[in-house]
């Protein structure tokens, strides 16, 4: 992630981004009309994010993003299969300070929940009949 302010009390601009990648599997036994089969499952994710941070005064700011996150899903078994996924996640964040100890804070985002790859084994297991 890299962070880069502007110097000013006020305006602040702080831009910030990252990329994140992972890689995650499941390995199942699915059992098919009494016959258990071998079945694995893979993930290679990688998210690209920036936001800004504006620092309108003392007491407001507003911080904006934009995330698209990429994602590969292959199982291995009696019937492979290969799927590719593509989200774009925006977000808008506004911060007013009412005071030290209370803040007033509006977010709206996008958000997509991680997939489950216990479907995507049970997928396969389905379609060998």
């Amino acid at each position: 992630m890299v962070n880069m302010p502007k110097k000013n009390k006020i305006n602040i601009i702080k831009p910030e981004y990252g990329i994140e990648i992972a890689s995650n599997k499941l390995t199942s036994l699915t059992n098919n009309s009494g016959s258990i089969k071998n079945v694995v499952v893979e993930e290679i994710r990688s998210e690209i994010f920036t936001n800004f941070t504006y620092q309108i005064s003392k007491i407001f700011s507003i911080k904006s993003g934009l995330t698209s996150e990429f994602s590969q899903i292959e199982v291995f078994g009696e019937l492979p299969n290969k799927q590719s996924f593509r989200f774009i996640k925006p977000s808008l964040t506004a911060n007013y300070k009412i005071n030290k100890k209370h803040q007033l804070t509006f977010v709206a985002e996008r958000k997509v929940g991680q997939l489950n790859f216990r479907d995507f084994a049970d997928s396969s297991d389905a379609t060998e009949n």
